[in-house]
């Protein structure tokens, strides 16, 4: 019989009723191949560039082919040979709102804003009075657009193609309700507005910015960093606990009930989006929760239904959230900042991640609900090199592990089962996967015991590339 891979996150608060999920793995659909769909490990990280130590990526952004980068109080620019140059202080810890006019980068850095002009490499603190609270930014029909943090439902611009000019009477007020604007965001000629309840949209106008009628919407925005935009859609973490995408002024659902209850308690989502090997993903994070969830655009469309998954970073007792945060395209390259230290990485699939593992659903039997034997599962996929010791960051670990000596491995596959929905586990079976060049692996547990209900969990703990083709069972 086949038994069925993991698809999406759908592990439910209650684990008899699903386990399943998918962990640096990323579902796609194959509809004229060997099954519907498979699934391939995700885009591992590749060091690109370092730039502030130990010190956290806060935002980027690319500008006339250069990329801008601020880690902890810095702003940095890397260069075409790589090289890279240090700038001036920008104050607070957390995330920066960035955003440009060709010649000017303004950075919001809560009460303090910066312009850094890239002609002169000059960087101007913004010292006008009516300069407020900021921590977003978005540059709109010549003007940098920024919420006032400490008033209720007020968001300000700038004179036009001047970030260092701010006029006290250049403001409006949200309409629908006079709730605080949390963040704002700029695509084309619109200006999206989002408060606490409500999220509106605003165009230019006589008087600076004027309501669009008709699309206000009382769906608001519960974490600041957490809006981003792929494909003309715009995502965001929603006051309601959702996450929501735009392509219009509609807020549309897309995340699931077991997503949402998995991100019941976050308020401090970060997220940013990527587009690479034709799929198109929003990524978001939670530096509390040390926890990341991706939405697959691309997939959802194709298969008809929201695809989750999740990525981690580290191994075993060090895993936690992915280390990506924020991203930018420059050099031809799709690049990441680091959420811990200053290291800028190129997101790609010729680096796979540290590791990758997936959940199947709970398989019973359907009509007479009877115990049967699972006399082999047989996993079938690809994989076709080996894992470099010094790549998996392992070290001395592996010698332990697996008796040591060459400096590559060949990649093992673990699979545990268990039998009483989720809640424990068994032992560990371990298979190789094969050497460089068998790119065409079958891998077999034979004598698995009896269930009435099972589900089986896979796990490959070094970074090799992973592609999932099927899963066969024989049950009796």
């Amino acid at each position: 019989m086949q038994f069925p891979i993991g698809l999406t996150f759908n592990a439910h608060p209650e684990r008899t009723v699903s386990v399943e999920n998918v962990i640096n793995m990323q579902p796609e659909a194959t509809p004229r191949g060997r099954s519907q769909y498979v699934l391939r490990s995700c885009p591992g990280l590749r060091e690109f560039v370092g730039v502030g130590g130990s010190r956290r990526v806060r935002g980027m952004i690319e500008v006339r082919g250069l990329l801008y980068v601020v880690a902890g109080p810095v702003l940095y620019r890397i260069n075409a040979d790589l090289t890279v140059d240090e700038f001036t202080y920008i104050d607070g810890s957390g995330p920066v709102g960035i955003s440009t006019n060709g010649t000017e980068i303004h950075l919001a850095a809560g009460e303090a804003g910066f312009i850094f002009n890239v002609l002169t490499e000059e960087v101007i603190p913004i010292t006008d009075e009516a300069y407020p609270t900021a921590y977003t930014s978005a540059f709109v029909a010549g003007r940098f657009v920024v919420e006032d943090a400490e008033s209720q439902g007020k968001f300000c611009w700038s004179e036009q193609y001047d970030g260092t000019n701010w006029n006290g009477l250049d403001f409006a007020t949200a309409e629908l309700l006079p709730d605080p604007v949390i963040a704002v965001y700029g695509r084309g000629q619109t200006a999206t507005v989002f408060g606490s309840q409500t999220t509106e949209f605003w165009r230019p106008s006589e008087a600076g910015f004027s309501p669009i009628p008709g699309s206000g919407q009382r769906m608001g925005l519960r974490s600041r960093a957490s809006v981003a935009e792929t494909d003309n859609v715009i995502f965001y973490h929603a006051s309601d606990g959702s996450f929501r995408a735009m392509s219009g002024y509609q807020p549309m659902r897309i995340s699931t009930a077991n997503v949402e209850a998995a991100t019941s308690e976050w308020r401090d989502a970060e997220g940013f989006c990527y587009t690479l090997d034709g799929h198109a993903v929003y990524e978001v994070s939670s530096p509390a929760y040390d926890r990341t969830f991706c939405y697959d655009l691309t997939e959802s469309q194709r298969l008809g239904e929201p695809i989750w998954f999740e990525k981690r970073s580290g191994i075993d007792e060090a895993e936690g959230r992915h280390r990506a945060s924020f991203s930018a395209v420059a050099f031809g390259k799709t690049l990441v900042g680091d959420a811990q230290a200053g290291i800028v990485w190129e997101l790609t699939h010729a680096q796979a991640p540290e590791f990758a593992e997936f959940y199947t659903p709970h398989v019973t039997d359907p009509q007479n609900h009877q115990r049967r034997r699972l006399a082999k599962l047989e996993l079938i996929c690809r994989t076709g090199q080996t894992a470099r010791i010094e790549e998996a960051g392992w070290g001395e670990a592996w010698d332990l592990l697996w008796g040591g000596g060459e400096e590559t491995r060949e990649p093992h596959c673990m699979l545990r089962l268990s039998r009483d929905n989720g809640f424990q586990w068994g032992e560990e079976k371990w298979r190789p996967m094969g050497t460089d060049g068998a790119f065409a692996i079958r891998m077999i547990w034979r004598r698995l015991g009896q269930f009435r209900q099972v589900a089986a969990h896979f796990r490959i703990t070094q970074p090799v590339p992973f592609t999932v083709i099927g899963l066969n069972a024989d049950v009796s």
